[in-house]
């Protein structure tokens, strides 16, 4: 599709959103690796130049994923912690919060690349922009787990969200083996055998509620 450059507000956008569907369909196909900018203005239809338009770099366009994103889990966590309020059943929560992260594998996906890829090619005022909608969309979630368990002091919630974002992202990878690596976790030597995700993160979780409340 050959695209006319955007004029009126609606127009920009519109193409925004292009460039992001076009981001997200690429991680899904190929992850992080297959997002590139070159591969990003391809997909949404656009020229490199023209992309830049829009966006001032790759980094930024994938940002704003992990924004949507983590807008969704907060969606989903909070209606899913809304029938726990007052009862402080820690396993629930835990499950809760899990089961809604579980249902964003973008975020998983691009949680560990913040830090050390997504942040190093950006502004200050994109910086800004980002660190200000991740904390609101946190803090969503902590006052929601705070509420459904009210024996946890609102820092310490905000520790357990931490905590279910960092321990999904760093054992994500690991839940989804390679070919080889599946075949090898099914050999009778290698006692660890495959990784039942879920599982682990809802007994992590429901440990770190119970030892910091």
């Amino acid at each position: 599709m050959a695209w006319q450059r955007a004029r009126r507000p609606e127009q920009k956008e519109q193409r925004r959103a292009v460039i992001i569907a076009a981001g997200k369909a690429l991680l899904d196909d190929g992850g992080v690796q297959a997002a590139g900018i070159n591969a990003i203005a391809r997909r949404a239809g656009l020229s490199k130049a023209n992309l830049y338009r829009y966006f001032e770099s790759r980094e930024e366009i994938l940002l704003h994923i992990v924004v949507e994103e983590l807008e969704a889990w907060a969606k989903r966590g909070e209606r899913a912690l809304a029938p726990l309020v007052g009862t402080g059943d820690q396993v629930a929560a835990a499950e809760a919060l899990i089961d809604a992260l579980l249902h964003s594998p973008r975020l998983t996906l691009l949680i560990p690349t913040i830090a050390p890829i997504l942040e190093r090619n950006v502004s200050v005022e994109v910086l800004v922009g980002f660190k200000t909608e991740w904390m609101g969309a946190t803090l969503r979630l902590v006052n929601a787990l705070a509420v459904a368990c009210p024996e946890l002091a609102p820092k310490k919630a905000r520790q357990v969200v931490s905590g279910v974002v960092y321990l999904a992202a760093g054992m994500a990878p690991a839940a989804d083996p390679t070919p080889a690596a599946r075949h090898a976790l099914r050999r009778p030597e290698v006692l660890c055998g495959e990784l039942d995700l879920r599982a682990e993160l809802v007994a992590l979780v429901t440990a770190l509620l119970r030892g910091l409340s």
